[in-house]
């Protein structure tokens, strides 16, 4: 069973998607991969500074969104592993391990194990 995120909206309000039905729909996560919509190259410093081009290109985008995740793995033991992490999450990516998807620049799938970890909002 996989859990897919289908509510609409900004990335900037939270948990949301803006792909169509037709992506969520079209790939699957199987195993323990996730699949992943990237946040935005940043076009500017925290300080206000607009980077370069050469520097965008340089910068990996590395934490995104989680739009599908997979039931889980089996260890070699037998031994079934469910996946952690959840639709709707926002988590923190290794720099390696995402397998993007064709035609599409900002969505891919990546194995569990390559998420670093999940960014938590601090509640008002």
């Amino acid at each position: 069973m996989t859990t897919t995120l289908s509510v609409k909206g900004s990335p900037s309000s939270g948990p949301s998607t803006t792909e169509s039905p037709d992506i969520l729909e079209q790939y699957e996560p199987l195993q323990d991969r996730v699949l992943v919509r990237l946040d935005p190259v940043r076009t500017q410093s925290a300080g206000g500074i607009i980077l370069p081009d050469t520097l965008k290109a340089e910068t990996k985008r590395r934490t995104g969104l989680v739009l599908k995740v997979g039931p889980g793995r089996y260890l070699d033991g037998g031994l079934f592993l469910p996946t952690t992490l959840r639709a709707g999450e926002r988590v923190l990516l290794g720099a390696f391990g995402l397998v993007a998807i064709p035609d599409e620049d900002d969505i891919g799938f990546v194995a569990e194990r390559d998420v670093v970890g999940v960014i938590r909002t601090p509640s008002a």
